[in-house]
């Protein structure tokens, strides 16, 4: 997400149930936190109460050195936190498009310390999206990789956030861990490759976030 996309930042909470989960680790500008006590962030000139008192403030930009001092920003430093805190119990990491540059030395050690040794993560499987090739981001991210444990493609449409939207936890599961034919080989439901308008993608997943709405529902129901 880039410093000028708040329509963006806008269509990503309506693709999720737990705005809560979106990370804003290094952006300036179009994500902002808006004081200590409220501790929330969304997109600039937006307000985090409904009586409009407490307005967004831009949060700092870090610019591209070796040094970023993350943890000299408040609001910048509870992100690493939470991303730390996930990584730890992560099984599937996807990145896509970023190449750990020289420059991001501290934010590659950073993640790299909460993922751990990747020989104690032998269940765990890294996907890699970018046109770079696969010897180099293998050896790039060769501190995250279990042995073989990882996917590589050069095209987001082949991708499993593509091929299988909003199920890629299902899928890991199913592929290493089948407990049927159908879960073991199941069917791709990929995303269409062009939407005319942001509203024609929103309709193309509502189904898909309508069914986990219904889902959490029925756990919520039943336990």
């Amino acid at each position: 997400m880039s410093h000028s996309t708040p329509g963006c930042y806008a269509v990503t909470m309506r693709l999720t149930l737990d705005p809560s989960r979106l990370l804003m680790i290094s952006l300036g500008g179009c994500l902002n936190q808006h004081s200590r006590e409220v501790q929330k962030a969304g997109p600039a000139g937006a307000f985090a109460d409904p009586a409009f008192t407490q307005e967004f403030v831009p949060t700092r930009l870090l610019y591209p050195v070796t040094h970023k001092a993350y943890n000299t920003d408040e609001f910048i430093a509870r992100e690493w936190i939470r991303l730390k805190s996930w990584l730890q119990r992560a099984k599937r990491i996807t990145i896509f498009g970023y190449g750990a540059p020289e420059t991001d030395v501290e934010a590659v050690a950073l993640v790299s310390a909460a993922w751990g040794d990747p020989n104690k993560r032998n269940l765990e499987q890294i996907e890699m999206i970018d046109v770079q090739s696969e010897s180099v981001l293998t050896n790039r991210w060769n501190r995250f990789i279990h042995t073989h444990h990882y996917d590589y493609c050069t095209d987001y449409f082949q991708s499993s956030l593509a091929q299988f939207p909003r199920r890629t936890g299902e899928r890991f599961i199913h592929q290493y861990l089948p407990t049927t034919p159908e879960e073991a080989f199941q069917e791709p439901n990929p995303v269409p490759e062009r939407f005319e308008t942001l509203k024609e993608m929103w309709e193309w997943h509502r189904p898909l976030i309508e069914a986990e709405a219904k889902f959490e529902a029925d756990e919520a129901k039943n336990s």
